[in-house]
């Protein structure tokens, strides 16, 4: 057996096994750990995924709550069987622990627009910080609008050979090359138009999850209307902002008090976008005179501090004491010195999400985020009085939070 894959090995352990109990106790816990995985990211239908060791193999067998007969994959859709195989390999590389890259060509193609916003998901979240993901696609569902971030250009220059670049426009012909990204955004526009009342366009992929828990904690009722969408720092020439301001949608820009900030709110303002639509962090909350802040610092220290060791538990960080500059500065220095690899916001964001929508926050942080989030919708209400708002206006302006920034 000394040839074989450990995890061959180990099913034929279990399919040897004389005691019933133990193997059955074994496909339940497979049973339970595969099912749980599956239906937490594939929203198209809810699976059981049995499990059976018997005579050196495995057998898997699938049912669901329209069919409860268990019948093999091969059965299922070819769209379901890529997933289920796709969902099994990544779970038995990452689980190796080490650093992987995964390069993946048209990720989910036999799968329709939502399962392959499913897959989206998966690569985002299921994966450690250690792993990279690189995939080519020509679907749009494969495309996140709020993270413009993530697209690269790869062309083929004579003479030069293959050049990857970050998502630029500079012609019409770009257009048209980069159609699905074109799409994804449209789709977004399309999201707004129907299904929500107000938007909030952020200035980094980082600043969504915090501003959505943000409403979703603080203003549950509103925030079923509004839509944060972004990140404008990676939306070449205000690309994104264009497509809502030329849709007549009520939207409000979020950026941080920063030299990135203020640069967009200039680009802003060449494009003849209004100063009440462009809220920097200073507009919103009382900042320090002359300190370059972003909404991170808003977080207090203890709770980003622990919002980081539960994205990164492998990653022993000592907490900041007593910070010069933004906080978020200080883990990309300590990741890049002490474990030379990048240091996420996007994550530890995503983490701090959880935590504040699960009531694990801090009376600084819900008082700076709720001042944040109430300033907000203030200037959104501020742009439909004198018409008929979709959504309830809030008749008073909140009280500016007179606190200062974090640290």
């Amino acid at each position: 057996m000394s040839g074989r894959r450990p995890q061959y090995a180990k099913i034929q352990e279990m399919a040897n096994a004389t005691d019933n109990a133990t193997r059955e106790s074994h496909e339940d816990h497979y049973k339970k750990n595969i099912s749980g995985g599956i239906n937490e990211y594939w929203t198209q239908e809810t699976y059981q995924i049995h499990f059976k060791f018997e005579k050196d193999k495995m057998f898997v067998s699938i049912s669901d709550n329209t069919y409860s007969p268990r019948i093999p994959p091969l059965d299922r859709s070819d769209g379901f069987q890529w997933y289920l195989s796709f969902y099994a390999a990544l779970l038995s590389d990452v689980s190796k622990g080490k650093p992987v890259i995964f390069v993946l060509d048209n990720p989910g193609l036999e799968l329709h627009a939502d399962g392959q916003r499913d897959i989206k998901r998966v690569l985002e979240e299921k994966l450690p910080s250690n792993a990279q993901v690189i995939y080519v696609t020509h679907s749009p569902a494969m495309i996140d609008p709020f993270r413009l971030d993530q697209v690269r250009c790869v062309e083929l220059k004579p003479n030069v050979g293959t050049k990857i670049t970050k998502l630029a426009f500079k012609s019409a012909a770009d257009l048209d090359l980069l159609e699905p990204v074109r799409s994804a955004i449209g789709a977004s526009i399309a999201t707004s138009l129907v299904m929500n009342d107000f938007n909030v366009l952020v200035e980094g992929a980082a600043d969504k999850p915090i501003v959505e828990a943000a409403f979703a904690r603080f203003h549950d009722e509103r925030s079923k209307t509004i839509l944060v969408n972004g990140s404008l720092a990676e939306s070449p020439e205000a690309f994104l902002v264009r497509f809502f301001d030329r849709a007549k949608l009520p939207f409000v820009i979020y950026v941080d008090a920063d030299v990135g900030g203020r640069e967009i709110a200039a680009t802003m303002k060449r494009v003849g976008i209004t100063d009440d639509k462009v809220l920097p962090l200073d507009k919103l909350i009382t900042v320090e005179r002359g300190k370059d802040v972003e909404l991170e610092d808003f977080i207090s220290t203890a709770i980003y501090h622990r919002a980081v060791e539960e994205t990164y538990p492998d990653h022993n960080t000592p907490a900041p004491q007593e910070l010069a500059g933004k906080r978020t500065k200080y883990y990309e220095k300590i990741f890049l010195e002490q474990y030379k690899v990048g240091f996420s916001k996007r994550r530890v964001a995503d983490q701090f999400k959880k935590m504040l929508l699960g009531g694990r926050s801090d009376e600084e942080t819900d008082k700076n985020l709720k001042a944040i989030s109430s300033a907000l919708l203030s200037a959104l209400d501020a742009q439909v009085v004198g018409s008929k708002p979709r959504g309830e206006l809030v008749n008073e302006a909140p009280e500016r939070a007179q606190g200062q920034p974090a640290e």
